[in-house]
C-alpha cells in the first residue's frame, strides 16, 4: 500500500553520562516488515525497575508492540480515517502491557519493573500516535513545535490541575514519578490518537532523559537545522549529554515527504529564562549606601518618646507588669471555644480524585488504617511501613516478609459506622455497602487501573492500593452541605 509520502527515519539511543546501564530500547518497523499495511512504525521506551528489570521491560514493550501491530493489521480492514491505526497501536500496547506483566508474575525478581511506551504508526498521511507514561511524541511543522502527547506523570497532572506552572514542573523532585506504566499493573490503558501529517513534518519520539535536559525551543531549533533526520537525532543525544545527560537519553527523527530546513531564531518557543539575581556579596555590593547621620541625631528623641507612650499605656490598663518577665506584656484576650465538630455520615460522603499519598511503590495487599489517618502498607521489598497523612514514612515494623501468592481478586475494609469498601480488580473499581448490604457508592471507577488492598480511615477517607501505586480519595459531605458549611 503506497503512501505518496516518503518516510526517513534517524535513530540514536544513549546511555548519558551518569547511569551505568543503558535501560531505553527503541524500534523502526519499515513497510516491508508490516506487510506492506502500513508505511512505518516508530517506538520508544523507558524501563523503570533496576538496572536488569528496565532493561527487560523496556526491551519487551518494543518487541511485543511491533509484533502485536503487524498481527493487528494483518486482522482488520484498513480504514480511511486511520480508526485501524488506532486500534491495532491501543491493542499493541495493551498486549506490551500483558507481556510485562506476565514476566513479573513469573519472575519474582523483577516485581515492580515497567516501562514507559511511546509509539507511532503512519500510513498515507495519516498518524496514529499512542502512549503511556512520560515519554513523548513531537510535531514540527513549518518551524513550531507541538508536543503530540499528554505526560502521564505527577506533576503534569497538577500542571493540568493549575497547581503547578510548567517551569516548576521541570525543577520539581517529583517530576520523574508516572502515573501510568505497562506492565505495573494487570491492566492499562494506552492514549491514542490520530494526527494527518503535511509535507514537510517532523516527527520526534524521545524519552525524558532528552526533554528533561532540553527545552522545547531548543529542539525545535535542532530538528529545524538539519536537512538529515540521523544527523538531527545524534544532534538531540550530544546536546543532552553536554547538558549533564544525567538519564538515558533515546530520539527517533522521523521526516514526512520534503523536508525543508528553517534556521530559527534564539529565543524561538519560549526556551531561555533567565535566572534570579542571586542575593550574594555581588548584590549587596550593588546596593546604595545609606546615611546614618540624621539617625544618630534623631534616636535620643525617638526613644524618650516611645518611652513616654509605653507609661502612659501601663497607666491605663492596656498593658500589665509580669512578675516572670522583666519587660512589658500584653494582657491575652481570651481563647475563643472551638465549635464542636459535626458528626460524620459515613453514608453520605462523596469522593473526589485520588491523590498520591506516597511515591514508593508498595505491594497491593495488605493494608490497613488506623483513626489518625496513617496506613500501613507492604513495601516491595516485604517491610511493613507506617505512612502519615501526608506521605511521611514514619516506622518499619519487623524483619521482610515474602508473599508467595498473588493479591485476591477482592479486598475489604470497614468504615467506623459499618459501611462496607469492597475493592473488585476485574470491574478497576470500589463498591460502598450500607450495613445492610445495599450498595450506596462507587468509587474510583474510570480512575483506577488494578485496585486491590483498601483501608478507611476515621473521616471517611478511603485508601487503595492501585497496581503499585497508594492513592487516597478524599471525603466530603455532599455538595449542598458543603456549600451551607455544615463541614
Amino acid at each position: 500500500m503506497s503512501s505518496g509520502m516518503q518516510l526517513a527515519a534517524g535513530t540514536r539511543t544513549d546511555v548519558g553520562r551518569v547511569r551505568k546501564a543503558n535501560q531505553d530500547s527503541l524500534a523502526v518497523v519499515d513497510s516491508a516488515a508490516l506487510g506492506g499495511l502500513a508505511d512505518g512504525l516508530y517506538v520508544v521506551a523507558d524501563g523503570m525497575g533496576g538496572r536488569a528489570g528496565g532493561e527487560i521491560a523496556s526491551s519487551l514493550a518494543v518487541q511485543a508492540v511491533s509484533e502485536a501491530v503487524r498481527d493487528r493489521l494483518a486482522e482488520t480492514a484498513p480504514a480511511a480515517d486511520g480508526s485501524d491505526l488506532v486500534e491495532a497501536l491501543a491493542a499493541a500496547m495493551r498486549a506490551a502491557n500483558e507481556a510485562v506483566w506476565g514476566q513479573t508474575r513469573a519472575r519474582p525478581e523483577l516485581r515492580g519493573m515497567g516501562t514507559t511506551c511511546v509509539a507511532v504508526l503512519v500510513r498515507a498521511r495519516v498518524a496514529a500516535v499512542g502512549n503511556v507514561g512520560d515519554s513523548r511524541a513531537y510535531l514540527l511543522r513549518e518551524g513550531a513545535i507541538t508536543q503530540i502527547t499528554h505526560d502521564h506523570s505527577l506533576v503534569q497532572e497538577h500542571v493540568r490541575a493549575g497547581d503547578l506552572s510548567p517551569e516548576e514542573a521541570r525543577s520539581s523532585r517529583f517530576r520523574n514519578v508516572v502515573t501510568r506504566a505497562i506492565g505495573v499493573a494487570s491492566l492499562v490503558e494506552p492514549d491514542v490518537a490520530c494526527l494527518r501529517l503535511a509535507d514537510g513534518d517532523c516527527l520526534l519520539l524521545c524519552s525524558d532523559g532528552l526533554t528533561n535536559m532540553l527545552r522545547d525551543g531548543e529542539i525545535a531549533r535542532i530538528l529545524a537545522s538539519e536537512p538529515d533526520p540521523q544527523t538531527a537525532a545524534d544532534r538531540l543525544v550530544d546536546a543532552a549529554n553536554e547538558r549533564g545527560g544525567i538519564d538515558n537519553i533515546t530520539s527517533v527523527v522521523v521526516h514526512a515527504g520534503v523536508f525543508v530546513p528553517l534556521d530559527l531564531p534564539g529565543g524561538t518557543n519560549g526556551e531561555v529564562t533567565l535566572p534570579r539575581e542571586p542575593l550574594g556579596a555581588a548584590a549587596a555590593a550593588s546596593r546604595p549606601r545609606r546615611g546614618y547621620g540624621l539617625f544618630a541625631v534623631a534616636a535620643p528623641w525617638t526613644l524618650a518618646a516611645a518611652l513616654a507612650v509605653v507609661l502612659w499605656m501601663v497607666g491605663s490598663g492596656a498593658f500589665r507588669l509580669t512578675p516572670q518577665w522583666p519587660f512589658l506584656a500584653p494582657v491575652p484576650p481570651p481563647a475563643p471555644r472551638a465549635p464542636a465538630a459535626a458528626p460524620i455520615d459515613y453514608a453520605r460522603l462523596h469522593y473526589g480524585a485520588p491523590a498520591l499519598v506516597t511515591t514508593k511503590p508498595v505491594r497491593g495487599w495488605p493494608l490497613a488504617c488506623d483513626p489518625q489517618g496513617a496506613v500501613y502498607a507492604m513495601t516491595l521489598a516485604g517491610k511493613v511501613i507506617r505512612l502519615e497523612p501526608d506521605g511521611q514514612v514514619r516506622g518499619d515494623f519487623g524483619p521482610p516478609v515474602h508473599l508467595a501468592i498473588a493479591p485476591p481478586e477482592r479486598s475489604w475494609a470497614a468504615d467506623p459506622a459499618g459501611n462496607l469498601y469492597v475493592s473488585v480488580r476485574r470491574e478497576r473499581a470500589i463498591y460502598k455497602h450500607a450495613p445492610s448490604g445495599t450498595r450506596i457508592a462507587v468509587i474510583g471507577e474510570g480512575r483506577l487501573q488494578d485496585p486491590q488492598g483498601v483501608a478507611v480511615d476515621a473521616r471517611g477517607r478511603v485508601y487503595v492500593v492501585d497496581g503499585t501505586r497508594l492513592l487516597r480519595f478524599p471525603a466530603e459531605p455532599p455538595p449542598g452541605e458543603r456549600a451551607n458549611g455544615s463541614r
